[in-house]
């Protein structure tokens, strides 16, 4: 390769050729012998692995002095140890190594590094008071995301016309959610005025339910998504003594003991626009 390419160039030309948007990941995940999908299936999924994978080429580079990408794969071990002892997050450290793994067509085990085990208790974002921003001040961003539960970039694209009403209950469609996909929002019940509402503010069907400069750049959606996750499983869940065995979530580690219902579990999941019911129980019902 051209000494002129630069770590940003190689790095996206690379992951480039892994796009596969549009394309089924379940498909792709059957195809392969380790389950898991080689192609990157969305395009915040591709923006994240370049921004990870530069910041790595411009840390072997400025250490060990090579420029290129392709020679940097033994110094993966040493970069992922070095994020670990700055501190990071196992979540953090995790991610860079899946970026790498797929600059480098391999798994994240074939870097010969022990990673960080995950901890739900570790985990920092949206918990608790978030600083710099006042609830007070967006009351109707607030509110709205509560009652739905949508992330921050549907929430940008949200128009007057995806709110709608049927059989007395209010939705809100999703049609650019995580990895492309739309999906239908229940209300969460007693909210359903509150969310008309914004709505009813709209004068044109394709206006923005909040324009851009009125969503906060603090806003702690996850928090919110996560209050609805929580509100919206405790009224579908059953009883304990009603669930069967091979219905039950039984946790592990630091909330060992502790039972769900798989039933709640996956239609919550579908509402936040999830496939895993184990992100709903590590993420969302903390």
């Amino acid at each position: 390769m051209s000494k002129n390419k630069t770590i940003k160039f190689q790095v996206q030309n690379i992951l480039m050729l892994l796009l596969a948007i549009g394309e089924s990941r379940r498909e792709a995940k059957a195809e392969s012998e380790d389950n898991k999908s080689p192609l990157i299936h969305s395009w915040s999924t591709y923006n994240n692995y370049v921004k990870i994978c530069i910041a790595f080429g411009n840390w072997v580079k400025e250490i060990f002095h090579i420029k290129e990408v392709a020679d940097m794969k033994p110094y993966v071990s040493a970069y992922l140890k070095y994020r670990s002892d700055c501190g990071l997050s196992a979540w953090t450290v995790r991610l860079d190594a899946a970026a790498l793994a797929k600059l480098y067509g391999c798994t994240s085990d074939g870097f010969g590094v022990d990673l960080p085990e995950r901890k739900r208790s570790d985990v920092k974002r949206s918990r608790g008071e978030v600083k710099k921003f006042s609830e007070e001040n967006h009351t109707d961003i607030v509110t709205f995301c509560k009652a739905t539960g949508v992330r921050i970039h549907e929430l940008k694209a949200l128009t007057k016309e995806d709110v709608f009403t049927d059989e007395d209950k209010v939705f809100v469609l999703v049609k650019c959610g995580k990895g492309g996909k739309s999906r239908i929002v229940p209300v969460l019940v007693g909210h359903e005025d509150d969310v008309l509402k914004v709505a009813e503010h709209c004068t044109d069907d394709k206006e923005l339910l909040f324009k851009k400069k009125d969503i906060p750049a603090r806003l702690p959606s996850h928090k919110y998504r996560a209050m609805y996750a929580k509100a919206q499983y405790q009224s579908l869940t059953r009883p304990l003594d009603e669930i069967p065995p091979k219905e039950r979530y039984i946790c592990r580690k630091d909330k060992a003991g502790v039972v769900y219902d798989k039933k709640a579990m996956e239609k919550v999941s579908k509402m936040l626009g999830h496939n895993r019911i184990s992100v709903i129980a590590e993420s969302y019902l903390y």
